[in-house]
């Protein structure tokens, strides 16, 4: 870190990493979060906390920061690899039947100083976008964490399965993340092209050759679609 001109190094106290308890696959580098008081003469040392996991997308909603990552998972897989050849093992970099999923990791910021990290969780599929717009697809509200994700096809048994979005509502308890809630099925062959969240109420935009827009509440969830060839 530079400072003034200064450059200092340090390394990360043991006693400040810790391990998601609530994801199979918790990355292959280290994710830090550092703090800074602006207000001060001086940057200081940014008081490293550090998880043992990946991070491309971040939100916050004030009082609690949720960093996201794209993560494959780690499941059996029967049936072909789509070129002729038979397989049947355990996949964990994408042979073409592993479905991706999102690994989230809760913070509490609410107080000054160092932030605490508080729990972790995964939903289906992959969030919209690039890193600077997945965002968008994460929202909080009453206690809660919203998730809008698109699952994109597979190949298994012999033939491919199309792409589907959800909004899924995940609650902490403990030391995880855990889904109380689902609207699921959205845009089937589509994938998630924008996401709005407005008080108790998500918009998700889904798009393939003709659009559809579904609105699910998501207290309790339900959804209306429009029809083929109209986004509403």
């Amino acid at each position: 870190m530079t400072t003034g001109g200064t450059t200092r190094t340090g390394l990360v106290d043991c006693a400040s990493v810790s391990h998601p308890a609530a994801v199979s696959y918790t990355g292959s580098s280290m994710l830090t979060v550092l703090t800074f008081d602006l207000s001060g003469s001086s940057l200081g040392n940014g008081e490293p906390l550090t998880v043992v996991a990946d991070g491309d997308t971040v939100y916050s909603d004030g009082t609690s920061l949720y960093i996201a990552s794209r993560e494959w998972a780690r499941q059996p897989v029967m049936g072909t690899t789509g070129r002729g050849v038979s397989y049947s093992g355990t996949a964990t970099v994408m042979p073409v039947a592993s479905p991706g999923y999102t690994g989230i990791y809760k913070f509490d910021i609410s107080g000054p100083g160092r932030p605490v990290y508080q729990a972790s969780g995964s939903v289906p599929g992959w969030l919209l976008g690039s890193s600077g717009t997945a965002q968008y697809s994460l929202s909080a509200w009453n206690g809660a964490l919203r998730v809008a994700t698109t699952t994109y096809g597979t190949f298994t048994t012999g033939y491919e399965q199309g792409s589907q979005s959800a909004v899924y509502v995940l609650e902490q308890s403990g030391d995880r993340l855990v889904i109380v809630g689902k609207a699921g099925g959205l845009g089937a062959g589509e994938q998630i092209y924008a996401v709005r969240f407005v008080g108790p109420v998500g918009y998700v935009v889904t798009f393939r050759q003709t659009g559809s827009a579904v609105h699910p509440s998501t207290s309790p969830i339900r959804r209306s679609r429009g029809s083929p060839g109209n986004c509403r």
